[in-house]
């Protein structure tokens, strides 16, 4: 005996040496930090696997009452003789607690069915409005762009217009005044006034190019405030979420919970009572068939004496 104590001593630190050593060392783990969307998928995972649970529960209630139906058809009164009417009796108890207790999870499961609408309804009016307020933003930020296109467009196509009514008053002073010169003075004016045309479509093309970059980098602007709005709306729309979820399954767990106890209990009693009466139905049913087999041989032996 002591022989056997230091062998098993000896194991036990053989296998807490082999958990030391297999053990991994927290210290070489980053922590870990959680976005909001990984929340949002912890949340709905563990409401599916308390849902998934709530259901087994439900099912192997339903099982139990089928069992007990069967076993007290087996049971009938006029075999209280041999099960006891106590037996029975308790059967049907059970049978009755049992659909009683589903009454009062139909009524219970109605009940919360119409609390996960009204969250639900809450739950769209809440994404209605957000999406209501991304377009807002979206029709103001339009709004705003057109309202700059049309401004710089206008106070382009004024200045634009102020210098080539300035290059026309050039060319017509310049057809006026050519005629009087002389071929040097001629060549030198044409030279300069094509020169000064230049530069006054060299202007216009200018004026229009910052109109064109100004708007661009005002669309860029704008587009990037409306993105940074339209983050915020959806990260609001995902912290809400997470709180749907868990009102959810706040919702589910205290409905359940008014009628697990007492399930839970019947479901003990049940077993107890399967367990000894299936063992007692079983019994019976050996001891019949040796009954009728004893019958066929005494009618046999019977009628072969006779």
């Amino acid at each position: 005996r002591r022989a056997t104590a230091h062998k098993k001593v000896a194991r036990r630190k053989r296998r807490q040496a082999l958990a030391d050593e297999v053990a991994p060392d927290e210290s070489k783990f980053p922590p870990i930090f959680a976005n909001a969307a990984t929340k949002a998928i912890a949340v709905k995972w563990v409401a599916a696997s308390r849902e998934s649970i709530l259901h087994r529960e439900r099912e192997k209630a339903g099982k139990l009452r089928d069992e007990l139906g069967e076993l007290l058809a087996q049971m009938g009164e006029e075999n209280d003789w041999y099960f006891g009417m106590e037996t029975r009796v308790k059967g049907e108890s059970l049978l009755k607690q049992g659909r009683q207790l589903l009454d009062a999870r139909k009524q219970l499961e109605a009940e919360e069915d119409a609390k996960l609408r009204e969250l639900k309804a809450e739950e769209r009016t809440f994404l209605e409005q957000r999406q209501a307020e991304k377009e807002s933003h979206r029709e103001r930020v339009e709004a705003e762009m057109e309202e700059e296109r049309k401004s710089s467009g206008k106070a382009m196509d004024e200045r634009v217009a102020e210098i080539t009514k300035t290059k026309r008053e050039k060319e017509l002073k310049f057809a006026r005044l050519e005629g009087d010169m002389t071929e040097a003075d001629r060549k030198r004016a044409t030279k300069e006034h094509f020169a000064g045309i230049a530069e006054l479509d060299t202007q216009i093309k200018r004026i229009k190019d910052q109109r064109k970059d100004a708007l661009a980098a005002k669309t860029k602007q704008k587009q990037a405030e409306l993105r940074e709005i339209e983050r915020n709306i959806d990260q609001a729309i995902l912290e809400r979420s997470q709180v749907f979820d868990r009102r959810r399954t706040k919702i589910r767990l205290q409905y359940m919970a008014k009628i697990r106890t007492a399930e839970h209990e019947w479901r003990n009693s049940c077993n107890v009572w399967l367990r000894n009466s299936r063992r007692k139905v079983e019994a019976k049913k050996v001891e019949d068939e040796e009954d009728k087999k004893h019958n066929r041989k005494r009618n046999f032996g019977g009628g072969k004496h006779t």
